[in-house]
């Protein structure tokens, strides 16, 4: 019983979903140079999961050194399975300096890390912790038009612990490690842009989770 709720609610927390120079924040997903910030919104799908509507805002800023933070907020609505769902995470990225020359792309190389929280009433709490190394590039895709693709290969632990009212004593935390991919590719019209993501955790019978992302890079 504690494995199948546990197995629902760490499902909700995976539903959320992680510089300067050249490349940017690309390396994480956020097609923004140094100093500039992103806002964005996003409609998640999860193929054959009991939720229904995934929705998400983000909110990103990159430094014009090679810092940048982002964070966001993600509702699940959980149908009759269990409560609607509210996700916070926050993370950070560190670019390393790539080179570049006058016939390649510039690339954007960064170690990220981040967290995820989810508080579930009547079932617990679960957090999701990923650590991941993000490469993209951007590079002309027409006049005005840039097109930005990344990926994330990430290994990521998770926690769920479950009410005390569920009656588990001290069996009621469960934790897991495992490799995790997110990716996918935006493409930018000067401050508007559109993409397109996955995520998916290799280690765990799960279901591939898409989004389609609209943001504004001011």
């Amino acid at each position: 019983m504690k494995t199948m709720l546990g197995s629902i609610a760490m499902a909700a927390v995976a539903a959320m979903g992680v510089v300067g120079g050249a490349g940017a924040q690309v390396c994480v997903g956020y097609p923004t140079t140094g100093g500039q910030f992103s806002v964005s919104a996003n409609a998640q799908f999860v193929d054959g999961s009991d939720f229904g509507d995934v929705l998400g805002v983000e909110a990103s800023y990159d430094a014009l050194g090679p810092l940048s933070v982002f964070g966001g907020l993600t509702v699940v609505d959980g149908q009759d399975v269990i409560d609607d769902v509210h996700i916070f995470g926050a993370g950070l990225a560190y670019e390393f300096a790539t080179t570049r020359t006058a016939d390649t792309p510039s690339f954007s190389l960064c170690p990220t890390l981040s967290i995820s929280y989810a508080s579930i009433d009547e079932l617990g709490s679960g957090i999701n912790v990923p650590l991941g190394i993000g490469i993209g590039t951007t590079f002309a895709g027409g006049t005005g038009v840039e097109i930005s693709p990344f990926v994330v290969p990430q290994l990521i632990y998770s926690r769920f612990k479950a009410d005390e009212d569920l009656g588990f004593g001290d069996d009621d935390t469960e934790t897991s490690t495992d490799a995790g991919v997110y990716g996918g590719v935006n493409v930018s019209f000067r401050s508007f842009w559109v993409g397109g993501s996955l995520t998916h955790v290799l280690a765990r019978d799960s279901d591939t989770q898409f989004a389609i992302r609209v943001g504004l890079r001011l």
